[in-house]
């Protein structure tokens, strides 16, 4: 145990309630030695009837029985829980009882006897919930779960949420916690446990920890919890929770009965639940655009951030990219404004694309899971951009759906550039401005993994790179200078344009770029998956001008 305790702010009961209810501890204690006693419920949390109990845990040292209730009728009622020491610390760690103890510390709490003691346990249960909690998130979301804004809330609402589904008489002291008048008080309690939680990790590496907000620091923390956590299933936690509250319950028939009429009767009168206990996760951000996490509305909901009326027209435009890019123009016009988006659906179908790209290079690695390549985009597009380049503006991600919305850049993209240069117009700027672009970006030490030319916009005289989702740190520059030059050569005899592309191409790019790269692009490794698409008199152009501008 830490040794360091929690202050108390929130004083509920007054002092003849607290010696009073230390009183009638003291009787039912007897000979066991007492380590803590905390009130909590409805007298505490401020929601409680003329006939409400005094909510009383009682934590014995060595107690024989483990769990049990006691329930007194006296100048208080009072529904005490016993319970033994070793077996709350091991509940709180590893959930031994479902968590039918420690979870009477997840909310708002009076301590009698014991603070210090109470506080460690709680401090150790609200962490080993809030790594269960990224755990799952992890396990779901991959590698952005670091892209994602977490306020410390969170941890509790979904917390309660869960608990709530696996016993639901809880849900009505949840609803009277964190609504009405003292609401905010019973909040801020709850959440120092939280806090001390969150500092304590942050100081693990886990996370950081800054003014009420959560970030995970480690793409990988999927990975990393499992050797951590010993985790029950909720469903298995839930079972436990129920055998132990039976067996905890050995009472007369005639409580058992005050105690179900009394759930049926705050049943009914539960009132409204919070939108943060009902949908937790709507308390989480990113940095750019509008997180959805699940929801089929999700195009209401955009609609509703870019401020149109709720009468706007929905116009499905036309696939963007090959036949395997699942992109897709969407038009919202509300007869004053009109905002054009790109709607990006990651599926598991384009990863065949990557799959099969990387069994025909030998040496690059493709990320191909849905998740793992909205992270890479959603992380490239602000990434790049704080280097200098343009990237599209992004509008929204619907994590559940694995979908990326972006403002629509109406521009010409660089294929098209390149069609014109081999039918005798002008455009060779262009090319050399995408290579100033991917040698910055190479700088900085990020690769693209996808350069053809069809990913790069011309707008306003400005150059956007798009379609990011092979873009990482630390990939391979020589693929990313191959795969332009050779896909612009792609079917073609004519070898003087040819030359001009690569030319214009590698006077920018060596501005910023790395050299060497350049000279490992000649590698037959990366000529492999455009062999079939190249002409013999094409690869020999493009070897010509190399050499000459790396002075082989």
């Amino acid at each position: 145990m830490s040794g360091r305790g929690r202050i108390v702010e929130f004083h509920r009961l007054s002092q003849i309630e607290k010696q009073t209810l230390l009183n009638i501890v003291e009787n039912i204690v007897k000979r066991n030695k007492l380590s803590a006693v905390c009130a909590y419920g409805s007298k505490v949390a401020g929601y409680a009837k003329p006939d409400s109990d005094y909510d009383t845990l009682i934590v014995l040292e060595d107690y024989r029985n483990k769990i049990k209730y006691h329930y007194i009728e006296d100048e208080f009622n009072v529904s005490a829980l016993l319970v033994d020491q070793d077996a709350l610390i091991a509940d709180a760690n590893r959930a031994l009882l479902g968590e039918f103890v420690i979870g009477r510390l997840l909310n708002i709490y009076e301590p009698l006897i014991g603070e210090e003691f109470l506080w460690d346990v709680e401090t150790a249960y609200k962490k080993r919930v809030m790594l269960e909690i990224l755990y799952e998130i992890a396990s779901i979301h991959g590698p952005f779960i670091t892209e994602i804004i977490f306020p410390l809330e969170y941890f509790l609402f979904e917390k309660l949420k869960k608990r709530a589904t696996i016993y639901p008489p809880a849900l009505y002291s949840y609803v009277k916690t964190y609504s009405g008048a003292y609401s905010s008080e019973n909040l801020k309690a709850s959440l120092k446990g939280f806090e001390e939680a969150a500092i304590k990790l942050e100081q693990e590496g886990l996370i950081s920890y800054t003014n009420g907000i959560v970030r995970v620091r480690r793409k990988d923390l999927a990975n990393k919890l499992a050797r951590i956590l010993s985790l029950l299933t909720y469903a298995t936690r839930g079972i436990a929770q129920y055998a132990v509250h039976t067996y905890a319950g050995r009472v007369k028939p005639s409580v058992v009965s005050k105690e179900i009429i009394s759930k049926i009767s705050r049943s009914r009168d539960i009132g409204e639940v919070p939108e943060k206990l009902r949908q937790p996760k709507q308390l989480w951000k990113i940095e750019e655009g509008l997180l959805i996490v699940e929801g089929e509305d999700w195009i209401y909901q955009i609609a509703e951030a870019l401020g149109l009326k709720k009468t706007f027209k929905l116009i499905k435009g036309d696939q963007l990219g090959e036949i395997y890019n699942i992109s897709r123009v969407y038009i919202l016009d509300d007869g004053i404004n009109t905002i054009k988006l790109v709607v990006k659906k990651f599926k598991d179908i384009k990863s065949l694309k990557w799959a099969l790209l990387g069994l025909w290079t030998f040496t690059k690695r493709f990320s191909m899971t849905p998740i793992s390549r909205l992270y890479r985009e959603y992380y490239a597009i602000r990434t790049l951009r704080r280097y200098g380049l343009n990237t599209p503006e992004i509008v929204s991600v619907i994590l559940g759906d694995r979908i990326l919305v972006t403002k629509f850049i109406d521009g010409v993209d660089l294929q098209k550039i390149i069609c014109n240069l081999y039918e005798g117009k002008d455009g060779e700027e262009f090319v050399k401005i995408y290579g100033e672009a991917i040698g910055m970006a190479h700088k900085a030490g990020y690769t693209l993994g996808d350069t053809k030319p069809s990913n790069a916009i011309i707008f306003n005289g400005k150059l956007y790179l798009t379609d990011l989702e092979q873009a990482s740190f630390g990939g391979d520059k020589a693929w990313d200078i191959a795969e332009f030059i050779y896909y612009s050569s792609k079917l073609t005899l004519n070898t003087q344009i040819v030359k001009k592309i690569t030319e214009s191409f590698l006077d920018g790019y060596l501005k910023y770029g790395d050299i060497n790269a350049v000279i490992n692009a000649m590698n037959h490794r990366y000529l492999a998956p455009f062999i079939t698409l190249l002409m013999p008199q094409a690869i020999k152009a493009i070897n010509e001008i190399i050499k000459k501008k790396v002075k082989y």
